[in-house]
């Protein structure tokens, strides 16, 4: 028995061994596939011509480094190197699509970052584990990139679609030498509408298909120790990136020293301020310890109050629940897929310490039902007084009450 036993663990060692052979060289292998499909697979690598870029994340804390292995044509990628103290930096997908489509562009007077579509594919293996592919062109079994989808606004798929470069200021603008604005949600949603047709704060979507392009080019699920540690009090005059040269690094001359950061020309990514992220629905809940949470669409649909009986299921993309009343450092990552759309990462799973994360989630639940019968809409990404000192791209805020103006500012967001 024992010798069958280790035959077994051959054969399936071996399998894997083909299958991970097959996908470095840009074609997916499903789950399910065996010793049989491999030819026809392997067939499939001469005719493939599709630029897939990849990694395998696991989701648990089982995982005892945050690095992430690369698969297809970036398997054996050198790492990025992002600038540091304002010097020169490199990554090898700079000229690859859709990373060297990223591009700061002024529009309507703001300084926004251009972001064009790509098609994903995200693949489980194991109930912890999955893959993800990002590709400039479409393959078979995969999806737009989530901000560039349908949104059921009449546009159909996009193109391309626009991040502000810097916070919002006082006039809803996105203007380097200006300071940031600090307002509450209703007031900073109601304040971008202002710029015109297309324009809103930036939503969850978005902030996806951003996570997406990190996790694939830098393949580490350490943003902050990667990129460099951001103003952690907040720091309110925008543009304090302005010297760099190149899109990705930090002003500072360490990485573990504060300083001005950036990533792919996005000011403060992490860091300074919490962002309030629209289109993050949680209806107050009778229990302390059990939310839903729905993943809304149209942006020119999302408000911050909803009647206790009124539907959102026409806006919603998706929907699922968390666990309330925790907070703490990320030791794991949940994922929602409902096989049609878009995955949706949340960070699941706290601790006192975590050897993959320096970001801090906090999963509460506000009892201000005096306000709007429902609680948040915020998604807060970077800095609050519970992120403070553990914010990075993945740092997330669910439960505040929308009306809270502490540290909260938040970015542009156009549609064209």
């Amino acid at each position: 028995m024992a010798s069958l036993n280790i035959n077994l663990q051959r054969l399936s060692d071996a399998r894997d061994n083909i299958a991970q052979a097959i996908e470095n060289k840009g074609v997916i292998v499903p789950n399910n596939s065996g010793f049989e499909d491999f030819s026809e697979l392997v067939n499939n690598i001469e005719s493939n011509n599709t630029d897939l870029y990849g990694v395998r994340c696991n989701i648990n804390s089982s995982m005892t480094s945050s690095v992430l292995t690369r698969l297809g044509k970036s398997a054996n990628f050198n790492d990025p190197i992002p600038a540091l103290n304002n010097s020169t930096g490199s990554s090898p997908f700079d000229t690859i699509m859709p990373w060297a489509g990223i591009i700061r562009e002024t529009v309507n007077g703001n300084e926004m970052v251009k972001i064009p579509k790509f098609y994903y594919a995200y693949i489980p293996y194991t109930n912890s584990i999955f893959d993800l592919y990002i590709s400039p062109n479409y393959f078979t079994g995969s999806f737009i990139s989530p901000a560039h989808m349908d949104r059921d606004d009449g546009s159909g798929e996009r193109d391309y679609v626009y991040i502000s470069r810097y916070f919002i200021n006082s006039s809803y603008k996105s203007i380097s030498g200006s300071s940031t604005k600090v307002a509450n949600l209703s007031t900073l949603r109601t304040g971008a509408k202002q710029q015109g047709t297309g324009w809103y704060i930036e939503d969850y979507l978005l902030w996806l298909t951003i996570e997406m392009l990190y996790l694939v080019e830098f393949a580490n699920l350490l943003s902050v120790s990667i990129i460099g540690r951001s103003y952690e009090l907040g720091y309110a005059t925008l543009g304090i990136t302005d010297n760099m040269s190149y899109h990705t690094g930090t002003t500072a001359s360490s990485r573990i020293n504060e300083g001005g950061i950036q990533y792919r020309y996005i000011e403060s990514i992490y860091g300074g301020f919490s962002e309030w992220i629209d289109g993050v629905f949680v209806p107050v809940s009778d229990s302390s310890s059990y939310n839903s949470c729905y993943i809304l669409k149209n942006p020119a649909l999302y408000k911050s109050t909803y009647n206790v009986d009124e539907t959102i299921t026409s806006n919603t993309l998706c929907a699922f629940s968390y666990t309330t009343g925790q907070g703490g450092i990320i030791t794991s990552l949940e994922r929602y897929y409902n096989g049609t759309y878009s995955p949706v990462f949340i960070s699941k799973g706290v601790g006192t310490s975590s050897p993959l994360y320096s970001d801090y989630v906090s999963l509460t639940v506000s009892n201000d039902k005096t306000y709007t019968r429902c609680c948040i809409r915020d998604y807060l990404y970077g800095n609050n007084s519970s992120c403070r000192y553990n914010s990075g791209i993945f740092c997330m805020n669910i439960g505040s009450s929308d009306r809270y103006t502490y540290y909260e500012t938040t970015r542009l967001m156009y549609l064209p």
